[in-house]
C-alpha cells in the first residue's frame, strides 16, 4: 500500500490528538529524533524523543481528563501555527486548568522538528503547579 504523506497541519494535529490521549510514545513518533520542544513558561528546551516522551509521561502522571482543542491553524510551507485550548484536572487536588496556548511548529520530512508553546504570563503561573508537583520534570506541557 502506498504511504500517504500528511500535510504539516495533519502531522501537528495528529500529534496533539496523541497528546490529548496522554500517549507519549505516539507523541514522540510524530517528532524528529532531534526535535526541540520549548515551553516558554518553563525553560529550558528539551531535545529528542526520550526527553519529549518523558515530559508527556510526567504531565500525564499528574493530570486527568486532558483535552486539547485546536481553535485555529495556519500553515506556510513546513511552518504551522495554532491557537488551542488545553484543559485538565490536577490529580493532587482536582484543580481544573484551562490554558490558551499559541503553538509554533516546524515540520520537516513529515516530522515535527521544532515545537514552541507560548502562554499568557498570568496563565503561565498555573504551570508552576506542575513544577511544584514534579520539580524534576523536563517539560511543562506539550
Amino acid at each position: 500500500m502506498p504511504r500517504v504523506e500528511l500535510s504539516p497541519i495533519e502531522v501537528v494535529n495528529n500529534m496533539l490528538n496523541a497528546f490529548s490521549a496522554s500517549d507519549a510514545d505516539r507523541v514522540a513518533a510524530y517528532c524528529a529524533a532531534n526535535a526541540r520542544y520549548l515551553n516558554v513558561a518553563l525553560p529550558p528546551a528539551v531535545v529528542g524523543h526520550h526527553a519529549i516522551r518523558v515530559g508527556v509521561q510526567t504531565l500525564a502522571s499528574h493530570v486527568t481528563n486532558l483535552s486539547v482543542e485546536v481553535v485555529a491553524s495556519v500553515m506556510g510551507g513546513g511552518l504551522v501555527m495554532n491557537r488551542r485550548i488545553e484543559k485538565w484536572l490536577w490529580k493532587s487536588d482536582g484543580l481544573p486548568v484551562t490554558l490558551e496556548v499559541m503553538g509554533h511548529f516546524v515540520v520537516r520530512n513529515g516530522l515535527i522538528a521544532e515545537w514552541t508553546d507560548f502562554f499568557d504570563e498570568g496563565q503561565a503561573q498555573i504551570l508552576k503547579h506542575l513544577q511544584a508537583a514534579a520539580p524534576t520534570a523536563p517539560m511543562g506541557t506539550a
